[in-house]
């Protein structure tokens, strides 16, 4: 007897470990947050968040003159959404990256639950990661069956059973995930701050964005 397991409504996540000019990039974290100490707030609750740019270099040039630094980022990934995303979704390849923002949680900081609205694929690049107490990405899913019929003594779940879990950050690190996929990321416990870039892939022909 063959029995076929078919994942339909399975969830993929993608994880690679990039060889990126990390320190490059700090640099320009403390720039950016030196000419904008305020930020913004989303899902952050605490730390510092940048506003999200668009994708053109030239606008980063202008504003900050960090066309140098973000572009061998940008070009990876473009190189792993096409590579991996595209194909092994079978998402149509007119998506671009629509927005970036840069991310600074010290102790106490985390991101409230949310997702991506306007995005088909996100991701966050850890920058900084200063040691293992500060603060993990956590998925969550929400079909029902899972919470109510699942009995409650589990001691052992997987992919197919588990309605959250954590990743825990590692520098250089760089986590995809559908925009839909709802998540938060922990308190942090560190004395120390933890840097990274969160963006969003959208389609081409996309005229708005929401957050």
């Amino acid at each position: 007897m063959n029995i076929e397991q078919q994942n339909w409504v399975s969830t993929p996540i993608w994880k690679v470990e990039t060889e990126l000019p990390l320190g490059e990039l700090r640099t320009l974290v403390k720039k950016i947050r030196k000419k904008d100490p305020k930020g913004t707030t989303n899902s952050n609750v605490g730390g510092w968040q940048s506003r999200a740019y668009p994708n053109v270099c030239s606008k980063y040039e202008k504003d900050y003159g960090i066309a140098d630094e973000m572009k061998p980022v940008i070009d990876l990934l473009n190189n792993i959404v096409g590579a991996t995303v595209e194909k092994q979704l079978g998402i149509p390849d007119e998506i671009k990256l629509g927005n970036f923002w840069f991310n600074v949680n010290s102790r106490g900081n985390y991101n409230s639950l949310h997702n991506h609205r306007g995005g088909i694929i996100s991701g966050v690049l850890y920058i900084l990661i200063p040691d293992d107490n500060c603060g993990g990405i956590t998925f969550e899913r929400t079909d029902e069956g899972l919470q109510y019929y699942l009995p409650p003594f589990l001691d052992k779940f997987n992919e197919s059973i588990s309605s959250i879990f954590t990743i825990k950050p590692k520098e250089g690190s760089l986590i995809l995930f559908p925009s839909w996929f709802k998540h938060r990321v922990e308190p942090s416990q560190s004395q120390n701050s933890r840097i990274s870039m969160s963006f969003n892939y959208t389609f081409t022909n996309f005229l708005g964005w929401e957050t």
